[in-house]
This record gives C-alpha cells, structure tokens and sequence, in this order.
C-alpha cells in the first residue's frame, strides 16, 4: 500500500555536484548507477539534465530529459510513419 501525498510535498531541485545521492537506491540497479556514476558527467556535456525530487527531505526519484534524434531512415525501415523530414528530434 502507497502513503498519499500531496504534490505540494515535492521538492524537485536540479542535480548539482552539491547534492549527495550516494543513498538513493530504486529497483533498478541501471538506474541507481546511472544516477550515481553517470547523470552528472553527462549533464556537463550537455547530453542530458537531470533533476532530483525529495519527499520530507528524502531523495525519492529522478527525471533525466536526454536530447536524441530519430533518423527518418530508421522509421522508414520499420515501416511505421511516413515522414517529410530528414531527422527528428
């Protein structure tokens, strides 16, 4: 069973080289070590942005937005969409 909460209670900050996330641990263990070996780096590409949620000063989740293209010739080949541009985004 799931408390309810209100989504008031959330607190979403961006990642920083300030906030410790050497705790979180979700199900996924890709998704722990993504947040804890490689979110950050990338976001210093600029490859991705990643925000943290905390719940009573607990870190509860993440949201990583990624920036990639689909290329027309992929969609096409799977003959899913017809498309009138090269790539999307």
């Amino acid at each position: 069973m799931h408390t309810r909460f209100s989504y008031n209670e959330l607190k979403i900050f961006p990642y920083t080289e300030h906030h410790d996330v050497s705790r979180f641990e979700s199900r996924t263990i890709d998704l722990n070590e993504f947040l804890k070996e490689d979110a950050l780096e990338n976001q210093k590409e600029l490859v991705n942005k990643t925000s943290l949620c905390y719940y009573s000063n607990k870190l509860v989740g993440y949201i990583t937005f990624t920036t990639d293209i689909i290329e027309k010739e992929e969609v096409q080949k799977e003959g899913r969409i017809r498309v009138p541009y090269k790539e999307y985004p």
